[in-house]
């Protein structure tokens, strides 16, 4: 049963987009406005729908406010750095290399080579023969 279109209608995913928590939610929408059949999972039960401007309407509200901030208080203390993962594989290289013992080598050929695999760690396309010399 369609009772409003569905352009004026947020979903459980729109309103995580728009910051709301579960229980957030269930606090301050407990009783949905419509149901829709799931477009993604047939088996699944209907989606529980919310009156986009009966969302604006509480997204005013103090308590509402109130329960936003501590949200994103939360938020931003769980949140974890952003950490580029080339950065981070080129730091795990020069570590396991600088880590890695060269058993047959003095400590200045041991260097050198060490020396030579971060080079060649950092160009993807230096080739790999003559290693050693």
């Amino acid at each position: 049963m369609k009772k409003y279109d569905r352009a004026r209608l947020y979903s459980r995913r729109d309103l995580q987009e728009r910051g709301w928590t579960k229980t957030m939610m269930n606090r301050h929408l407990p009783d949905p406005d419509d149901h829709r059949d799931n477009p993604f999972y047939k088996c699944a039960g209907a989606m529980p729908l919310w009156l986009r401007s009966r969302v604006h309407r509480i997204e005013k509200n103090k308590g509402f406010i109130r329960d936003m901030e501590r949200a994103n208080a939360r938020r931003a203390k769980t949140a974890k750095p952003f950490r580029d993962p080339l950065q981070t594989r080129r730091e795990r290289e020069q570590e396991l290399i600088a880590n890695y013992q060269i058993e047959g080598m003095t400590d200045p050929e041991a260097t050198a080579a060490r020396q030579r695999a971060i080079r060649q760690a950092r160009d993807e396309f230096a080739p790999a023969d003559n290693f050693y010399g």
